[in-house]
C-alpha cells in the first residue's frame, strides 16, 4: 500500500530563508570554491535583489584573457557543473 502525501509551502517562511545570513554564506562559499579553481583572473561579488530580496552571487572573469577563455570553453559554466 502506498501512502500519499500532501507537501504545503509556507511561502513565507521560504521567502525568509531565501534572504538570510545564513544562506548568503553558503552562496558565498560556493562562489568562492568556484573562483578557487578558476583561478586569480575570476572574482565575485553577491548582492541582494533589488525586487525580491534574494541573495545572489556573480562571478565573472576579469582580465581579457580569462574573458576570451570563458567564450571559447564555456568556463563558467563548467565550473557550476563542477561545483556541485
Amino acid at each position: 500500500m502506498s501512502e500519499q502525501w500532501k507537501v504545503q509551502l509556507n511561502y513565507a517562511g521560504v521567502g525568509q530563508l531565501l534572504r538570510c545570513d545564513e544562506l548568503k554564506a553558503v552562496i558565498n562559499g560556493h562562489a568562492q570554491n568556484m573562483v578557487n579553481n578558476l583561478g586569480p583572473e575570476y572574482s565575485f561579488n553577491n548582492a541582494y535583489g533589488a525586487k525580491d530580496g534574494r541573495v545572489r552571487a556573480f562571478i565573472h572573469a576579469d582580465t581579457t584573457a580569462a574573458k576570451l577563455e570563458n567564450l571559447e570553453g564555456n568556463t563558467l559554466l563548467t565550473a557550476l557543473g563542477n561545483e556541485g
